[in-house]
């Protein structure tokens, strides 16, 4: 196994200015380098699955966008059907039957 070091050096002087040594110093930080390579790699796998969520958030939005058009369409004159039925309209008169459709012979409840 590899060992990670971290070195730092600096000079110093005394009062005349004159180079009096060097203080040095070292540090094994093989711990925090794995660490830090195991973060990255948790961020990398977190990007991915946050890029598959959104990915199928999408598909879902889609999906819900075309299956309410499609279900939309036939509910609303199965809604506007229904609140005929419920209304106190009279039924049409005989000159507008032609251009309406029968749903119901027993009842007699025309839609248009």
């Amino acid at each position: 196994m590899e060992t990670v070091v971290s070195y730092n050096a600096t000079t110093f002087y005394d009062r005349d200015r004159t180079l009096q040594g060097v203080f040095a110093a070292a540090r094994d930080v093989t711990e925090r380098k794995r660490l830090d390579q195991a973060l990255q790699d948790k961020n990398v796998e977190l990007e991915r699955a946050k890029i598959a969520a959104e990915t199928a958030n999408l598909a879902k939005s889609d999906f819900l966008s075309s299956m309410s058009h499609e279900l939309r369409t036939p509910l609303s004159a199965i809604l506007g059907f229904a609140q005929l039925m419920e209304s106190d309209s009279p039924p049409p008169t005989p000159s507008r039957r032609p251009g309406l459709t029968k749903f119901s012979t027993q009842d007699g409840i025309y839609c248009g």
